[in-house]
């Protein structure tokens, strides 16, 4: 009885365990950890970042405050993107929303941006 018991046990913990795991690890797919170079734009409260390499455009969400005025500025960003990527020079659907990026940390790189629609040259 005893044996089936702690049997009982381990297999309950190893189940929470394993639920836990997936949870922890799992997304919905449209969330990713990045780093992205790019120029800032907007107004305070509305700020976007602009890829250099691709030209993609996100809304800027979290700590924005240590953006200050720096608009026209090159950035690296660290955060999370949500929604799908989408180069700003592809047309969107009606109703489709620009990807989020959430701040979690900033470097500045330079005064000035490089024309992000410049990537193919």
């Amino acid at each position: 009885m005893r044996k089936i018991l702690v049997l009982s046990t381990l297999l309950l913990f190893s189940a929470v365990w394993a639920v836990a795991q997936y949870d922890s690890d799992s997304n919905n797919g449209n969330t990713k950890e990045r780093s992205i170079e790019g120029c800032l734009d907007g107004s305070p409260g509305n700020l976007t970042l602009t890829n250099v390499l691709t030209g993609t455009t996100y809304q800027l969400a979290g700590d924005t405050a240590k953006f200050g005025d720096k608009v026209g500025h090159t950035f690296l960003v660290d955060g999370f993107t949500t929604t799908g990527e989408r180069p700003s020079s592809m047309s969107a659907p009606s109703g489709s929303q620009m990807p989020t990026l959430t701040v979690d940390e900033a470097e500045h790189i330079s005064n000035q941006c490089r024309n992000p629609h410049n990537w193919r040259k």
